[in-house]
C-alpha cells in the first residue's frame, strides 16, 4: 500500500449533491474512504441536511470541513476540478479557509481579488478511479437521490432518463483504484501508447481547432514511425469520423476495457487537455509507472513534475517522435522514468496519500498565512512544502 500522512486526529465531513458527478469526484471519495478504512481519520458521508448553512459543492466542485479534535478548531476546505483555470465557485470561495485549485495557473490566480488569493493552493492531478468502500459509501448517499431524479426524468423523456442514467452508471464503470497500477518491476511491451478525442466545435472560451489538430497530428506520425508498435488513435464520435476518418482507433474505448489494454505499453504519450487542463490520462500513466512523453505542463502541482525526470517534454510533433524513440533506444532512460513515475505516483497520485497530502497542507497553509494576502505561488516558488 501507498504510504499516506497520519492524520487520524482529524474528523472530516464531506457532502454530496445530485448535481455533483460522481465519477469527477471518485478520486476524492476513493481516498478518504480508504484513509478511513485505515483509521487514519473519521469520515462523515452524506447528503446535506436541509437548512444547514454550511458548505457543499456543485458541479465540478466539492467542500470538506475538517476538524482537530485536539484543538476543536474547524478548517473548511474547497475543492475545484474544473478543466479552466480561470472559472472559481465563487461562493465556495468567499466562505471556504482554504480552496484547492486543480487547474491553477498563477496568472488566473492573481486576477482573483487579494483577499482570495492566499486561500487558492493547488490540488493536484485527478482521475476517475473507485475502491469497493468507496462504492457503497457513494451509492448508499446517492442512491435515493438518483432513485428520485430517475423518476423526475421519466416525465421528461426518454433521452433526459437516459442522461441520468448513464452519469449514474458511468460511475459505476469506473475501473478500481488498484485497477490502474503497475510497477516498475512489471515488464512492459516496447509500444507507443497515445488514444484520445476530437471535440466538435462549439461556443466556448477555447477555439477547439488547434488541440484537435495536434492530436490528429501527433496520432498520425506516431502510427508512421511506429507501425505496429503504436497502439490507439482517435475516439470514433460521429464528428471524428467526419472529421479524421484515417486515424480512428480499433481499440476498445470504454474505460475498464480500455485500461486492460493500454497498461502493457512501455511508452505514453500525453497531450494537453482541454483549456490547458492537465489530463486524467497523467495519472494514469503514472500508475502505471509508463516512460511518459508530454507535452508543457502549464498548470502548477503542490510537488512539481520536472521535465527529463519524470517525464519528457515535447513541444512539436517531431519532438514527440524523437522522445520515444529515445526511450526504445536507452533501456536505462526508460528504467529511471519508470521508477520516478512510480515513486510520484505512491507519493502524490495515489488516492489516499493524495488525500492525505491535501488534508495536511491545507490546516498548514491556514496557519502560515493568517493576516495575510501573498498568492500561494509567490509565497511557495511552485512548492507546497
Amino acid at each position: 500500500m501507498p504510504r499516506s500522512s497520519h492524520c487520524a486526529r482529524y474528523r472530516v465531513r464531506f457532502y454530496l449533491t445530485g448535481d455533483q458527478n460522481p465519477a469527477e469526484l471518485s478520486h476524492v471519495i476513493s481516498g478518504l474512504a480508504a484513509l478511513h478504512s485505515r483509521k487514519l481519520l473519521t469520515l462523515t458521508l452524506g447528503v446535506p441536511p436541509r437548512g444547514d448553512g454550511g458548505l457543499w459543492g456543485k458541479a465540478g466542485l466539492a467542500a470538506m470541513a475538517v476538524t482537530c479534535p485536539e484543538t476543536g478548531k474547524t478548517t473548511s476546505i474547497a475543492i475545484d476540478l474544473h478543466d479552466r483555470s480561470d472559472v472559481f465557485g465563487s461562493e465556495l470561495l468567499e466562505r471556504c479557509d482554504v480552496y484547492l485549485k486543480r487547474s491553477y495557473y498563477p496568472p488566473d490566480v492573481e486576477s482573483l481579488a487579494k483577499t482570495f488569493q492566499a486561500k487558492v493552493v493547488p490540488f493536484g492531478l485527478n482521475y476517475a478511479c473507485r475502491t469497493a468502500k468507496s462504492t457503497v459509501w457513494t451509492v448508499a448517499t446517492l442512491g435515493l437521490t438518483y432513485t428520485m431524479r430517475f423518476l423526475r426524468a421519466l416525465s421528461r423523456g426518454r433521452a433526459a432518463l437516459e442522461e441520468e442514467v448513464g452519469i449514474y452508471f458511468n460511475y459505476l464503470a469506473t475501473p478500481n483504484a488498484v485497477d490502474f497500477e503497475c510497477g516498475p518491476d512489471v515488464g512492459l511491451e516496447p509500444t507507443v501508447l497515445f488514444q484520445t478525442r476530437v471535440w466538435e466545435p462549439e461556443p466556448s472560451a477555447e477555439d477547439f481547432g488547434p488541440l484537435n489538430e495536434t492530436r490528429v497530428a501527433l496520432v498520425r506520425a506516431l502510427r508512421e514511425e511506429f507501425g505496429r508498435q503504436f497502439v490507439g488513435g482517435i475516439v470514433p464520435t460521429a464528428y471524428a469520423m467526419r472529421y479524421c476518418p484515417d486515424v480512428i482507433t480499433k481499440n476498445p474505448c470504454r474505460h475498464g476495457r480500455y485500461l486492460a489494454f493500454s497498461k502493457k505499453s512501455l511508452v505514453a504519450v500525453c497531450s494537453r487537455g482541454l483549456h490547458h487542463s492537465l489530463p486524467f490520462k497523467l495519472p494514469e500513466y503514472l500508475a502505471g509507472s509508463k516512460c511518459i512523453v508530454s507535452d508543457q505542463l502549464r498548470n502548477t502541482l503542490p510537488v512539481p513534475l520536472v521535465a527529463g525526470s519524470h517525464y519528457l517534454q515535447f513541444s512539436t510533433v517531431d519532438e514527440c517522435v524523437r522522445q520515444c524513440l529515445e526511450v526504445f533506444h536507452r533501456p536505462e532512460l526508460a528504467r529511471e522514468l519508470r521508477g520516478e513515475s512510480w515513486a510520484y505516483y505512491r507519493e502524490e497520485v495515489a488516492p489516499d496519500v493524495h488525500m492525505a497530502n491535501c488534508i495536511e497542507r491545507a490546516v498548514r497553509w491556514i496557519s502560515r498565512t493568517a493576516g495575510t494576502s501573498a498568492p500561494w505561488h509567490a509565497a511557495n516558488g511552485g512548492r507546497v512544502a
